[in-house]
């Protein structure tokens, strides 16, 4: 079983952006403090609670432990998508059900993760975090990246909890900053996802992104 998800707190959206019927049954799940959010087809979940704060930090413990929600521990295969997000290729659930590793695309603006950080420390949202030192803890550990990701859209499957449970771990220990901690546990747990390349910040084959590059959604 295959389930799409995405978490809309703080009015950051008003409305679930649209998706095209997928080929193959699957759910799509929107958590959300807002029950009159337009859902656009998706399924509102108002009653899960995760009391952690700020709204970024809420968001970010769905996309980084969704395994751990109750109703998601039957899903086989599940889908974060930014709030930001409109899927648009009918296949593909069916082509992520049936990959057996995590996918992401690549970040076709940094191929440098420093260039992530520098960037990311610019942002507001990310004010007060000191990514910086997070980067530098990281180097001081040996740390060599293979490959800088945009985690807007990205699949996992069961046998990738302890993956996302140290990537929500870096969340915990320094900053909200996923993408930066997310070459790093992937240097950590010696694994390469399936990358898919394209226009990630804008349009893929999969999705069009519909805000610009700096507000994408956690």
């Amino acid at each position: 079983m295959i389930c799409f998800i995405t978490a809309i707190y703080g009015n950051y959206e008003t409305a679930c952006k649209p998706f095209v019927k997928q080929s193959i049954p699957c759910d799509f799940i929107c958590f959300t403090d807002n029950p009159k959010m337009d859902s656009n087809g998706w399924e509102l979940d108002t009653t899960t609670d995760i009391p952690l704060g700020s709204t970024f930090f809420q968001a970010k413990y769905f996309k980084q432990q969704m395994f751990n929600i109750p109703r998601l521990q039957k899903y086989d295969t599940i889908v974060w998508i930014d709030g930001t997000i409109e899927l648009i290729n009918k296949d593909t659930a069916k082509i992520l059900s049936i990959e057996p590793e995590m996918v992401l695309y690549e970040h076709e603006y940094h191929r440098k993760l420093i260039i992530e950080v520098i960037e990311a420390s610019k942002l507001k949202r990310y004010e007060g975090q000191n990514i910086k030192q997070q980067w530098i803890t990281y180097l001081d550990e040996g740390f060599k990246e293979p490959n800088v990701w945009i985690t807007c859209f990205i699949s996992f499957k069961k046998k990738h909890i302890p993956f996302l449970n140290f990537w929500w771990n870096q969340t915990l220990i320094h900053s909200l900053e996923d993408q930066v901690s997310f070459p790093y546990v992937c240097w950590k747990f010696n694994y390469e996802p399936i990358t898919l390349k394209g226009n990630a910040h804008h349009k893929t084959l999969n999705y069009i992104a519909t805000t610009p590059d700096n507000v994408l959604s956690p």
